[in-house]
């Protein structure tokens, strides 16, 4: 029986959204697969990461119940799958609801929203840990006013994912002022302001078998996701180590287990960041999401745990043993993003030689020549990330930095508003072959002219 047959006789993994680890781990567990993408992963996702004999689905929107119910219905497998996987933001719910309409393991609708809506799950996490204060704005069209009395504050989606759109506020002015921008910037308009906290910003990964913590990785930010957003610097972060960090995981872990309980979760993965107030010293619960975390968490934790948090993930959806089987790297183990100045990109180095420097475990590049970057909403171009060790933290420091400045000297970009001089001197230091291209004419006694026939 092949694959896609055993897809339409039940028998098979739903995933909602393109997954490469999830679909490695699928693929070795020998389970058949339907995978449903949208436009957007149509056009960011590379499709050769689908097995050939997985059935495909393509449909507008991934995050959209109706959507992917339709689209399985053309395909002949709206039956119910034997799981729901997914790690969108965008789709947490809509894998719940089908969890729950196809009768499948998965997390109930109700808990899914809280991990989506950050008005509500703070309200809800705020009741057992300090959390940011935090007034919802439910359009911002109709926005009549927010108590400024928490101020300085950040501004951000309700349902948002990353840094996306995320900004500080000082003051009732600016205030004012950026959410009458935001219906120019986006169609978003239910908003959050919440309570800025100074402090190390951390983030925790793990797995909940039952309630209990079967996993758990820590790391840190060097410096916060937003102050690096809006300073225009370069994002890094390392993993803690649960023998030099051992306090660390002292501090967090308690609040961690409060957080998820309350919140609900009882099984499968999570992503919680987390701030370290810089006076007191405890933990302050920022946001929590009911799937994998981003850039190169999935990478970080294996190289330095031997954990594969997509297999675990899709075992836990599955109702298989996770087989968790730990090695700590004695190695400094963490993430530097890559990035070059704004303008429009026209080459930049390839993974594979950014792979043969010290200390590089991996990469991953995915911009596209000809993207541009460098308004309002982004001031550098976010090239993609590499996966870096150190044999000490003042080594991975070094290497981060060091990496830095290499991919930034060699990536080639063309100035926003460019003068044509400029975007040729850009060409020519890209292919200096072309400088030939604009040579005086000089006539030569060598010329053969064509007879008059």
């Amino acid at each position: 029986m092949s694959s896609a047959t055993s897809a339409r006789s039940g028998a098979f993994v739903l995933f909602i959204g393109i997954d490469r680890y999830a679909i490695r781990a699928c693929s070795k567990l020998g389970l058949p697969m339907v995978v449903v993408y949208g436009a957007d992963e149509a056009d960011a996702k590379d499709l050769r990461d689908v097995p050939a004999d997985a059935i495909l689905v393509f449909v507008d929107d991934q995050g959209s119940p109706e959507d992917v119910l339709s689209g399985l219905a053309l395909h002949s497998v709206l039956i119910p799958p034997r799981a729901i996987y997914t790690n969108d933001e965008h789709a947490v719910v809509t894998a719940s609801l089908l969890a729950q309409y196809f009768g499948c393991r998965g997390v109930h609708p109700e808990v899914a929203v809280r991990f989506r809506n950050k008005g509500l799950q703070k309200s809800v996490v705020g009741t057992v840990l300090p959390t940011a204060r935090f007034c919802v704005i439910e359009d911002v069209r109709r926005f009549t006013g927010c108590d400024p009395s928490f101020l300085p504050a950040v501004l951000k989606p309700l349902a948002g994912a990353a840094t996306e759109l995320t900004q500080t506020v000082g003051d009732s002015t600016k205030l004012a002022r950026l959410i009458g921008e935001l219906p120019d910037k986006t169609k978003k308009r239910s908003f959050i302001l919440e309570e800025y906290i100074s402090g190390e910003e951390w983030e925790a990964d793990g797995l909940l078998v039952d309630g209990e913590l079967a996993f758990l990785s820590l790391g840190r930010y060097d410096d916060k996701c937003l102050t690096i957003v809006e300073s225009h610097g370069t994002l890094v972060m390392r993993r803690f180590d649960d023998v030099d960090d051992k306090e660390a995981y002292q501090l967090a872990r308690p609040a961690i287990e409060l957080a998820l309980r309350t919140l609900g979760l009882t099984n499968g993965i999570f992503h919680m960041e987390l701030f370290r107030d810089e006076r007191s010293g405890e933990m302050i619960f920022s946001e929590c999401a009911a799937r994998r975390g981003g850039g190169l968490i999935q990478e970080e934790v294996l190289l330095k745990t031997g954990i594969d948090l997509a297999e675990c993930a899709l075992r836990s959806c599955l109702g298989l043993e996770l087989g968790i089987r730990y090695q700590q790297h004695e190695a400094v183990v963490g993430t530097t993003f890559l990035s070059a100045q704004p303008g429009t990109l026209l080459s930049y180095p390839s993974a594979t030689e950014i792979e043969q420097l010290p200390g590089v475990a991996y990469a991953v590049l995915d911009a596209a020549i000809g993207e541009v970057a460098g308004t309002q909403f982004s001031t550098l171009i976010p090239i993609g990330a590499a996966l870096i060790t150190g044999t000490d933290l003042n080594d991975f420091s070094r290497r981060a930095s060091s990496l830095q400045e290499w991919f930034a000297e060699r990536a080639v970009v063309a100035p926003l508003n460019a003068s044509r001089a400029e975007l040729r001197e850009q060409a020519v230091l890209r292919n200096p072959a072309l400088a030939s291209n604009r040579r005086v004419f000089s006539p030569s006694r060598s010329i053969t002219t064509p007879s008059r026939g």
